[in-house]
């Protein structure tokens, strides 16, 4: 809204609600009724066990209990948690009901961003348009990489930041913009304002996006011309040193933290079938026709700038003998955005070379008719594509809030079929520590497991089973307590007590996670 005289022309603001929402609700349409977090892994416990904890206290503690209870999501970034909390304190519910509404939201802003970078190029009035919603479609081809992030992955705070470094990068393209053509650069620090607002949401929620922003940043004041160097200096003070201090406050007692850029990890390998054809070529031929332009300078450097931090975090990782590359094969994510403005101004090139060739108004109806085909193949792909059931239901949670708060939490099987749902269960529904009282016995989250020891009454004495899963020799050895549809929460029959268990136990994944 504050650039809205400077970056956003009126002729850009109906199609860029349209975009907006068009993305925004089918995401919802895919998530509803319940909302919630699909996905799984143990990210999705750790994220919502924080959530949770910041609901309950709104602090961000990292004393002793604290640690205990979380582990090492004291030191996690919280920019995602706190707004989800926020989220869901102002429509009058909680975290991890509002997460879903507002990562979809980060998703469809993203969309509109790239929209507003595209129509910043000087392409023709009658391509403008069209290219910009291509750049948009397009980045439903590498559909892990822009929705599946969250919707399949649970990377929560890397989908959340990714708001903020396209936001930083759009900045970025308006502060080149007014700087290149006003003498003294004077009327372009509103953009660098937000730069540096951007550049700290990106802190505060997933640091490693930092980089690639802000050394193209550095380089195009390096390159500016005509630009007086004390000019120059206020920029990179305004747009550098609030980004540092969050960095500093942040990292302050957190310095072992720094190691995970050595560790290994879950992280989507860029494939052909994970890319896709349309998105590679267009993208290869962007790269090649739409570099030498001088107005798509910015992204051509904040690609160069994804690529160098890919290969500074890929040498990191092997040197510190990481099995994955984990964060090196991340910096893919944020390269979509820049890849699919450059594939746009490809598109938008050979259009007009195309309609040079035959007749003027070939270009703009050609375009138009890409664009109609596009978002039809997007849609069906959207409409058929194949989900993963989710891990988190709505009965799932009533239950476990109901067993929080009517037996022992540490001394409860999960007899549910994904270990993300007994993992989250344990986790950030009973809110059991991360840390082993001494003499407890450490819950392994396997399905299979849980069944057996169930069978053979070496079990906890109490369960929370999926009734449409639970063999019928083991629902007949519950007593239900409580039901919420499928879920049902019971005792094995003629279990007493819970003996020899403290409350908290450890949380360990199975091995093949």
């Amino acid at each position: 809204m504050w650039l809205r005289r400077r970056a956003i022309t009126h002729a850009d603001v109906v199609p860029l609600l349209t975009i907006v929402g068009t993305v925004f609700v089918p995401l919802l349409w895919a998530g509803w009724p319940e909302l919630l977090p699909r996905g799984g892994g143990s990210d999705l416990a750790h994220h919502l066990q924080l959530i949770d904890f910041i609901d309950r206290h709104w602090i961000l503690s990292r004393d002793v209990e604290v640690t205990a209870l979380i582990g090492g999501m004291v030191n996690y970034t919280p920019g995602s948690h706190l707004l989800a909390s926020l989220m869901g304190a102002w429509t009058g519910r909680d975290g991890l009901h509002a997460l879903y509404s507002v990562l979809a939201m980060t998703v469809a802003l993203k969309a509109g961003l790239v929209f507003l970078i595209v129509r910043r190029m000087p392409i023709d009035r009658a391509l403008s348009v069209p290219a910009a919603i291509v750049a948009v479609l397009l980045l439903f081809v590498p559909y892990d990489y822009f929705v599946g992030s969250f919707e399949r992955a649970s990377f929560f705070a890397q989908a959340v930041a990714e708001l903020f470094a396209v936001g930083m990068w759009w900045a970025l393209v308006v502060w080149h913009e007014r700087t290149s053509v006003v003498e003294g650069g004077e009327s372009s620090f509103e953009p660098t304002v937000l730069f540096a607002l951007f550049g700290v949401g990106v802190v505060l929620t997933w640091p490693v996006w930092t980089g690639p922003p802000v050394l193209a940043f550095l380089i195009l004041v390096a390159r500016l011309r005509d630009v007086r160097l004390s000019t120059r200096l206020r920029h990179c003070a305004i747009a550098l040193v609030p980004i540092a201090i969050a960095a500093a406050i942040h990292a302050y007692g957190r310095a072992d933290a720094v190691a995970i850029l050595q560790t290994g990890g879950s992280a989507f390998r860029p494939t052909l079938d994970r890319l896709g054809w349309p998105f590679i070529l267009l993208s290869a031929a962007g790269i090649v026709l739409a570099l030498p332009k001088r107005d798509l300078r910015v992204t051509a450097l904040l690609l160069g700038a994804i690529v160098l931090q890919a290969v500074g975090l890929l040498i990191v990782a092997r040197s510190g003998g990481a099995e994955s590359p984990y964060l090196a094969l991340k910096m893919m994510h944020l390269a979509i955005y820049p890849l699919s403005v450059l594939a746009a101004a490809a598109f938008a090139i050979m259009v007009r070379s195309a309609g040079m060739r035959l007749h003027a108004s070939f270009a703009g109806r050609a375009a138009w008719v890409v664009v109609a085909a596009g978002l039809l193949a997007t849609t069906v792909r959207f409409a058929t594509m194949e989900r993963p059931s989710p891990a988190i239901t709505e009965d799932a949670f009533r239950a476990g809030k109901w067993a929080r708060d009517h037996v022992p939490v540490s001394c409860i099987e999960y007899l549910v079929p994904k270990d993300a749902t007994s993992y989250w269960l344990h986790l950030a529904v009973l809110r059991n520590g991360m840390q082993t009282p001494r003499g407890a016995t450490p819950p392994v989250f396997d399905f299979t497991q849980a069944i057996v020891r169930w069978l053979m009454d070496d079990s906890h004495p109490f369960a929370i089973a999926d009734l449409t899963v639970t063999p019928r020799e083991v629902r007949e050895e519950i007593d239900v307590m409580a039901r919420f549809g499928e879920i049902v929460v019971g005792q094995r029959r003629g279990a007493v007590g819970c003996p020899g268990y403290a409350t908290g136990s450890a949380t360990i994944m199975p091995s093949k996670r």
